[in-house]
């Protein structure tokens, strides 16, 4: 697959009233045209060209520089965001034009329309599908013979036209030559645009051959043009997502509540219970369970791990710790080896040590605690002092009794014990024994 690939993602995308561009809306935690783009650069001697509106860098930012970009300074309609990227195809004899806004699209469908543009010689190869629902899509017109005699935008067809259920996918592949010339004789529709559909007219009149190829789901040239539709690309995206982990050994109680980002890593024996999310980069590893009512975003997950009804973001949770019910685990994070974390326990920009237990209502932020340290309920390191956040260090085996105040920066060394209810606010020496408000050694 070496034919050059236009990606048209200038489009306004008025149906989905909202303020991001359209291609840059997310399905299952990834921009729609990321799919497009990544499907386009199978290949990696494929060059992509992606069409982009005046003064809009985010959708540069989201796709990076893997690909070349081009500027339809006035969204005039498709015909005219191909016509912008001529310069950068020339000396290409066919080029394949693709929509930004059908994240399911597959290789395989792709393949199979360059391969029948090649075998036929077309001006024109498309892909169409057969859908229960076109509303917002090109509706594909065919004359009594079954041969297509145009493609007609919703906002152009009459009512007959409206019924039809056999829709432009809007992924198509010209013969460049053939396509120059004729794109200066594309009409402007009622809207002022101009579109690529129209040239499956010219090609009628000027008698040059056309193929097209039939997708075989509907759901993988689904367009999104409405939150409507962007839902229903999420709901089969997910579903899809899901059934190939399990497929892979990833056991789910209830898939149908368990969401899952494309980018997410799960190995074989991981167990995922309902209603839980496993978001952006994060990745389990073997049998570690997750869940119910559990959210891991960015997070890395080791083996025998067991978290329950928390939250875990931008954390690295190392093998056999167990998390919650009710705890948060915050950006920053180092949960060593058999760690113990609790119900109702917050730990922010920490790194905590193997085998130490911070089980009831505490919150540790900004820390640095030690192995085997007992940390009783109610503890708190307080880290802020209403200007700056200050480190605190908990050495080994150290014993935190309830309902400590940790006032940082502090360090409380190896073995050391604090009273319950203690307020410490200066160094705890190794060994050593405090307690009070404010704490001193007990002798």
């Amino acid at each position: 697959m070496n034919e050059p690939i236009v990606v048209l993602a200038a489009g306004k995308g008025t149906r989905m009233h909202s303020s991001l561009p359209k291609v840059l809306h997310k399905v299952c935690g990834k921009p729609m045209i990321s799919y497009v783009v990544d499907v386009a650069k199978t290949s990696e001697d494929t060059d992509v060209i992606v069409v982009v509106p005046k003064d809009n860098d985010q959708i540069k930012d989201a796709i990076g520089n893997s690909v070349a970009y081009c500027v339809q300074s006035v969204p005039s309609g498709t015909a005219d965001a191909v016509l912008s990227a001529r310069t950068l195809l020339s000396g290409h004899n066919n080029v394949v034009v693709m929509s930004g806004d059908v994240p399911l699209v597959s290789e395989n469908l792709l393949s199979s329309l360059i391969e029948k543009h090649n075998e036929t010689e077309a001006s024109i190869t498309f892909v169409t599908a057969d859908v229960k629902n076109p509303d917002g899509l090109g509706r594909v017109v065919r004359n009594s013979d079954g041969m297509i005699s145009k493609i007609v935008e919703q906002d152009d067809a009459s009512h007959d036209e409206l019924d039809i259920t056999e829709i432009n996918a809007g992924i198509y592949m010209f013969n460049t030559s053939w396509l120059w010339d004729s794109l200066s004789n594309v009409a402007e529709s009622k809207s002022g645009e101009v579109y690529l559909t129209s040239l499956i007219h010219l090609a009628n009149q000027d008698n040059k051959v056309m193929s097209t190829v039939k997708a075989n789901d509907e759901h993988e040239v689904l367009g999104v043009n409405s939150q409507i539709q962007l839902s229903a690309a999420e709901d089969y995206m997910r579903q899809k997502i899901n059934h190939e982990f399990m497929l892979n050994g990833v056991a789910m109680v209830d898939p149908k509540t368990v969401y899952i980002d494309s980018d997410v890593v799960i190995s074989e024996g991981a167990i995922i219970n309902p209603n839980t999310h496993l978001l952006g980069k994060s990745k389990i590893a073997a049998r570690s369970e997750i869940g119910p009512n559990t959210v891991i975003k960015n997070g890395e997950v080791g083996k025998d791990c067991k978290i329950e009804s928390s939250y875990v973001s931008d954390s690295d949770i190392e093998n056999g710790v167990s998390i919650g019910p009710f705890s948060n685990i915050r950006a920053n994070t180092s949960l060593a080896s058999n760690v113990r974390v609790g119900n109702f326990v917050e730990i922010k920009n920490s790194k905590v040590a193997e085998n130490t237990r911070i089980l009831h209502h505490s919150y540790i932020g900004d820390a640095e605690v030690g192995k085997n340290v007992n940390i009783g309920a109610g503890s708190i390191t307080c880290n802020f002092d209403g200007s700056r956040k200050s480190h605190t260090e908990i050495g080994d085996s150290a014993f935190i009794g309830s309902n400590t105040m940790m006032v940082a920066p502090l360090k409380i060394g190896t073995g050391a014990i604090t009273g319950a209810g203690s307020v410490i606010t200066t160094d705890v020496p190794n060994g050593a024994t405090v307690m009070g408000v404010p704490a001193r050694l007990k002798k």
